[in-house]
């Protein structure tokens, strides 16, 4: 499922993704929108991501929802 990611206090995070295709890219949540931090930011189905704080001596808290909600018993498109 796709996730929404939410910046709510502390520092900008940089998300690393990689998509099903392979292709990298950086997006920076976070409040600060002149130094091109985005408040909150989509993260396609089938994505890797990971996630750092921009500033190692702070702190960051984020949420995430996730649509359509998650089940555990589907695991690649059938229930176990």
């Amino acid at each position: 499922s796709d996730e929404a990611w939410h910046h709510i206090e502390g520092c900008g995070i940089t998300v690393h993704c990689i998509s099903e295709k392979g292709e990298y890219q950086v997006v920076q949540i976070g409040k600060n929108i002149l130094k091109g931090e985005q408040p909150q930011v989509i993260i396609p189905k089938h994505t890797w991501f990971a996630a750092e704080i921009n500033d190692k001596s702070s702190f960051a808290l984020a949420g995430c929802s996730v649509y359509p909600g998650f089940e555990f018993e589907l695991v690649n498109g059938i229930y176990s």
